[in-house]
């Protein structure tokens, strides 16, 4: 997480489209570097999940990682992370589809209410 973190930083096609206030303004080579960059995100996600699942961690803990799952799955966020899980989703456990797509459906009932 954290050299993830520390690489994002020094990467100046990620800081470039961050510092852009919407995703229809990045350059094709920006849009590349957020699209992985949330894949590996996902990637990290299943990996906090997975020591949830097997006790090396808290519940405390996974339901803050979840929680900041959501804000990055959700349809405001800058992250192309719904999108990274629709084009990769098959690449991940079963189990944590499970978790994913019961946020995705959070998602959508919220924002259909």
């Amino acid at each position: 997480t954290v050299e993830m973190i520390i690489n994002s930083a020094d990467n100046p096609l990620f800081v470039s489209a961050q510092t852009k206030r919407s995703p229809e303004l990045w350059t094709p080579q920006e849009a590349v570097t957020m699209r992985q960059y949330a894949i590996a995100l996902m990637y990290l996600y299943e990996n906090q999940y997975f020591q949830y699942q097997t006790g090396f961690t808290s519940e405390e803990r996974w339901l803050a990682a979840r929680d900041t799952m959501k804000g990055f799955l959700s349809e405001e966020s800058m992250m192309p992370m719904r999108k990274a899980w629709e084009m990769r989703s098959s690449n991940f456990s079963s189990t944590f589809a499970v978790v994913v797509n019961q946020v995705l459906a959070e998602l959508d009932s919220e924002r259909n209410q």
